[in-house]
């Protein structure tokens, strides 16, 4: 992969994310129990932050390192997927 590969890719994933976000909130309260959407709806905002914080914690250990680089994050990413 080059930049340009990477760009595009990581374009599309925002892409993905930001339509994600914007219709989950309405699909939780749609289907959530009544007495249990509050907890739902913070479990999923609780997600967003700690999603980000692990993603710089695990590009900085797995990008970092000299043995494997950022195109190995984005390959061990995908198997665990």
């Amino acid at each position: 992969p080059n930049y340009m590969a990477l760009f595009l890719a990581r374009t599309l994933v925002g892409v993905g994310e930001a339509s994600f976000c914007a219709l989950a909130a309405p699909f939780i309260d749609d289907f959530a129990p009544p007495g249990k959407k509050a907890t739902w709806l913070a479990c999923f905002y609780l997600c967003i932050p700690l999603g980000v914080a692990c993603g710089f914690m695990y590009g900085g250990v797995v990008g970092g390192s000299p043995r494997l680089g950022w195109r190995w994050a984005f390959a061990l990413e995908s198997v665990a997927m």
